[in-house]
């Protein structure tokens, strides 16, 4: 393996923007950030305005929302 490919294995993505969210969850931007702005996306705020949000709040985002189908 090249120094590069042994590099992108260690390296996780941990957070993403919110138009990687979206795009993974499948929603539009627009959505995604009025999500965000209402709490019902996980996000950490850094800096003054910049929302995150963790791969790992992600997730468990989308066990929560299985969860809430399931009910209905």
């Amino acid at each position: 393996m090249s120094n590069t490919k042994d590099a992108k294995e260690v390296f996780e993505k941990r957070t993403y923007t919110i138009p990687e969210a979206a795009q993974l969850i499948g929603i539009s931007r627009s959505l995604a950030y009025q999500m965000a702005a209402e709490g019902k996306l996980p996000t950490i705020l850094v800096g003054k305005e910049k929302k995150i949000i963790p791969k790992d709040a992600l997730d468990q985002w989308f066990i929560d929302q299985a969860k809430v189908c399931k009910v209905n």
